[in-house]
């Protein structure tokens, strides 16, 4: 099968039957030259490599030879010349209305030459069909083995199946594939380009973004994808055209631009969240349907720019202006909302007595049960998911168990007493008996 055809696109046109052969009449031989049946050669020439007629293949027509041809008709049909020709064999497979094909043919023709596909009379009639009308082809009682070298005819203007099969000469330029699945992402290094026809590599862009380090003096080689950056210009991620260019030809491939590994894309739809709930909240300028938003995959964000994750800490995110291609980068910083973490500290010269049962206050319950008495020189301040650290001097007694863990201050609500300096030695000695003296009460009741 060849590479392409030019001349009639059918075997068969329908129910237009007529007979070609032997008979009375002055038709030897029979040319399509009708627009669009004939063709011209492009840039580097061709190969025809196959010559087809379409007509019956009935039991009966086994052994029926014909004679088919190219002409060059670039000056005109009067003494057009045989580019090539060939003697065909009747199908006799009774399949219908079919092509009946010689191949093997490898003849090369120019670029830029005006050619026609001709058929003279078989050796015996056959039946065919035909575009325009129901005319016979006959010639004078003699068939023809060969078609003459220089067109001196008048079968010209006729439509009926002859095509003629052929390859280009050189190859025309064609990106054949990125990646080989046509799959490039933001910011990586060492893609692969392929090409045919092509000298070596000029340029190539994707969406309009021009690759980098472009390196494919055959045509094939490796490319680098730029990364994102506050103010650059990018193409939308998705869908894009791929171009690729030796300078002097191109070709195109549609392929598919993505993120960095490891990062996803939205495209901004129908009514945005532009509050302060939303990502797209305060941009300047407004973001709009059609922008797209890049993120890592530890976040979602929707059509409308509504965000969740699970992540807690503050990470960058892109925006890309559909209308302008400008790529800004922004914050998102997420949490659950009790504070900055961080560890406690404890300074100063403070000493607390709690007795009774203490909550704290914070993501998580701060339980002391039993009763108990802390003496602490310091002052200890949490703030933040940490556990409370005395960096000071302090000592702890107590009579049960206590606990002590989660976010924030855990003040005891019972009453409390602080001393903001360091007591003398009978003030220390008067409030440790009254301690004792009602712990003790407490415990024989």
């Amino acid at each position: 099968m060849a590479d392409f055809y030019f001349g009639a696109d059918t075997s068969d046109y329908v129910q237009q039957y007529a007979t070609f052969g032997i008979g009375s009449g002055n038709e030897a031989s029979v040319m399509n030259t009708v627009a669009g049946f004939t063709f011209v050669t492009p840039a580097g020439g061709i190969f025809i490599t196959e010559l087809a007629r379409g007509m019956d293949s009935s039991p009966g027509q086994a052994g029926i030879t014909f004679p088919i041809g190219v002409y060059d008709i670039t000056d005109g049909t009067n003494n057009a010349t045989l580019v090539v020709q060939a003697t065909g064999n009747s199908r006799s497979d009774n399949a219908g209305y079919v092509w009946h094909t010689v191949t093997g043919l490898n003849t090369f023709v120019a670029a830029n030459r005006t050619l026609a596909v001709a058929s003279g009379p078989p050796s015996a009639t056959v039946w065919h069909t035909r575009q325009v009308d129901g005319t016979s082809y006959l010639n004078d009682g003699t068939p023809e083995i060969t078609l003459p070298a220089t067109w001196t005819q008048t079968g010209t203007g006729r439509v009926i199946p002859l095509r003629a099969g052929y390859s280009l000469a050189v190859s025309p330029p064609t990106l054949n594939n990125l990646n080989t699945n046509n799959v490039v992402r933001v910011g990586t290094t060492g893609n692969t380009v392929n090409t045919a026809g092509l000298g070596a590599l000029t340029s190539l862009t994707l969406g309009g973004k021009a690759a980098t380090n472009l390196n494919a003096p055959s045509g094939d080689g490796t490319f680098d994808m730029p990364s994102f950056a506050d103010g650059v210009t990018y193409s939308l991620m998705g869908s894009v055209s791929a171009v690729v260019g030796d300078g002097t030809a191109t070709d195109d491939l549609t392929v598919t631009l993505l993120p960095m590994d490891g990062w996803h894309y939205t495209t901004l739809a129908g009514t945005l969240n532009t509050a302060n709930t939303g990502v797209v909240f305060n941009f300047s300028p407004a973001s709009a349907v059609g922008d797209q938003i890049v993120f890592p995959l530890s976040h979602t964000v929707d059509a409308q720019g509504n965000l969740s994750t699970s992540y807690e800490g503050t990470v960058t995110f892109y925006h890309i202006q559909a209308s302008t291609g400008t790529v800004r980068t922004f914050l998102v910083t997420t949490g659950d909302g009790s504070g900055t973490s961080g560890n406690a500290t404890s300074s100063g010269n403070v000493s607390t007595y709690a007795i009774g049962t203490g909550t704290g206050q914070g993501r998580a319950s701060t339980t002391s049960t039993g009763n108990q008495s802390a003496f602490s020189i310091g002052v200890g301040v949490v703030k933040g998911a940490a556990r409370a650290v005395s960096t000071g001097i302090a000592s702890l007694f107590s009579i049960g168990t206590g606990f002590a863990s989660g976010n924030g201050q855990s003040p005891a609500p019972n009453t409390e007493v602080t001393i903001s300096k360091k007591p003398n030695t009978p003030t220390f000695r008067s409030v440790f008996k009254s301690i004792s003296r009602k712990l003790y009460n407490k415990r024989d009741k």
